[in-house]
């Protein structure tokens, strides 16, 4: 009976080692495989999200997002957007080295004050985006999702490193924090009136203030 106990119990053992050995082989066969991927040039895929919040309404926010010219000037001030039919446009931005570079740009989904995303399929680093919009109590919490393949060859080639794709990403959604804070056209800045009202606690023209007469002598009302 101890006999068999402990030839059950080696067996168990034996199992259990080959098992381990057979799984260190396939993680670092997978490890040399990715090795040799990257090394080829081949791509990795890599993510980057931001979050935060914003005190202004979801309307605003969504048109900067939507509307290809104002959107192009959140990745760069200086970009020129050429529409290309209702979803796509062309745009021209500095590049890496400063030089001119080109990217067709195709709005994916669609849905007013709530969702944007996009599809880069070309330019310097071909990517997919995605910008969710969520009412919160002090305004619009902003969600900001990009996805991109990244080869170090080919990204060092295109004069990319990376670091590159974080701080582009951190600058467009520091644009919009700032470009949030101003009025669009005939819309005045959270906590402003519209114009032509009053602030808060005034009277409307042709009104008399708070406890005084009117134009017939009698107390304002």
């Amino acid at each position: 009976m101890t006999a068999s106990r402990t030839r059950g119990t080696a067996l168990r053992a034996a199992t259990l080692a080959l098992a381990t050995a057979a799984l260190v082989n396939a993680v670092r066969a997978a490890r040399r495989r990715r090795r040799a991927w990257l090394a080829a040039g081949r791509y990795e895929y890599r993510a980057l999200t931001e979050t935060f919040d914003l005190p202004v309404d979801r309307e605003p926010l969504y048109w900067l997002l939507r509307e290809p010219g104002r959107a192009a000037r959140l990745v760069d001030p200086d970009a020129r957007v050429t529409p290309l039919d209702e979803t796509r446009s062309r745009w021209t931005l500095t590049g890496p080295a400063g030089t001119p570079v080109t990217c067709a740009v195709e709005v994916m989904g669609d849905v007013p004050e709530l969702m944007v995303s996009w599809s880069v399929p070309d330019g310097p680093l071909p990517h997919q985006g995605r910008v969710e919009l969520s009412p919160v109590p002090a305004g619009t919490r902003v969600q900001v999702r990009v996805r991109y393949p990244w080869s170090r060859r080919l990204a060092s080639e295109a004069g990319i490193t990376p670091g590159d794709p974080a701080r582009v990403l951190r600058r467009a959604t520091d644009r919009l924090r700032t470009l949030a804070a101003q009025p669009l056209p005939g819309q005045p800045l959270p906590g402003q009136p519209l114009p032509g009202q009053p602030l808060p606690g005034q009277p409307l023209p042709g009104q008399p203030l708070p406890g005084r007469s009117g134009p017939s002598g009698r107390p304002g009302r």
